[in-house]
């Protein structure tokens, strides 16, 4: 078995950390701020929303994060005025608020270009704060932690959502890629991969017809929990925790032990003999 129970003996070394989180205002994010709060964690929320009133104990930070500038403040600004950043936690995201592959023409009659917001605040805005990020870390005593919210999503299509679904994709491999060569800087990084979860981002009406979200739903403090746990579990490096139903599975795990037979045998002892050459650490990424 893949699955995990979370130990939480981990969240007693929360205290005193500096962690930024994004998308803080509501969801996961506001379940993960409070549960960093409640557990002693100097956190900085940001969002382009305000923080419900009666959240305490956090530093609101009013951020686009499609916006580089804002987010190279965010982070600065972090660093000022606390000397450090421990956790990033990069969880803002939206829905599939856009439909890409519909026509649209202007008075001319020509095409309309897309909006591809999906795709600038559910991957290209956690790429950004992934960068800033390392960029702080890397200098500081003991590194730091990045989670990024992805989905189950990074390995289906199911749901009719193909940006929000490549959005996922790319954060996978964002994470499964920078894994192991940030750990010559001394920097962390995973992926917190939730199944249904109730956060409001999708439509009541679909949530009353759909028969795996009255099976499968979770709060998103059990979210919070996985995204602690990333954060703070030293032994985690490029590894992608799925949730759902409030339980826990390393999805790399099963991947792994089941590959001879989804590749094949050939194909997985092909792969072996590649990921075990030594000659790879010509092609890790540049820091």
């Amino acid at each position: 078995m893949t699955t995990f129970d979370i130990d939480e003996r981990l969240f007693e070394d929360l205290k005193g950390k500096v962690v930024i989180i994004t998308g803080a205002s509501s969801g996961i994010g506001l379940a993960t701020l409070k549960f960093l709060i409640s557990h002693g964690a100097r956190a900085v929320a940001a969002d382009i929303n305000p923080l419900p009133p009666d959240i305490e104990g956090a530093d609101f930070r009013k951020t686009n994060l499609t916006s580089w500038a804002e987010q190279v403040a965010l982070f600065d600004e972090t660093v000022k005025r606390y000397g450090r950043i421990d956790i990033a936690v990069l969880n803002a995201g939206v829905g599939e608020i856009e439909n890409v592959f519909v026509d649209n023409v202007d008075a001319n009659g020509a095409l309309v270009e897309p909006d591809f917001t999906v795709l600038k605040v559910n991957l290209i805005a956690p790429i950004v704060g992934t960068k800033l990020a390392i960029h702080h870390m890397r200098k500081q005593p003991g590194g730091g932690s990045i989670v990024i919210t992805g989905s189950g999503k990074a390995w289906t299509g199911v749901g009719g959502t193909p940006m929000y679904a490549t959005a996922k994709h790319g954060v996978l491999g964002l994470v499964r890629t920078l894994g192991p060569d940030l750990r010559r800087v001394n920097v962390r990084i995973n992926l917190m991969c939730p199944f249904w979860t109730d956060t409001g981002i999708i439509p009541p009406d679909l949530l009353a017809k759909n028969a795996s979200a009255k099976r499968s739903m979770q709060p998103p403090s059990a979210c919070a929990r996985a995204i602690a746990h990333l954060g703070m579990d030293p032994s985690c490096s490029g590894k992608v925790i799925y949730v759902a139903s409030s339980t826990y599975t390393d999805v790399d795990a099963g991947v792994m032990a089941t590959r001879p037979l989804w590749l094949g045998q050939r194909n997985h002892e092909d792969r072996v003999v590649w990921e075990e050459d030594p000659s790879n650490a010509e092609f890790s990424t540049p820091l």
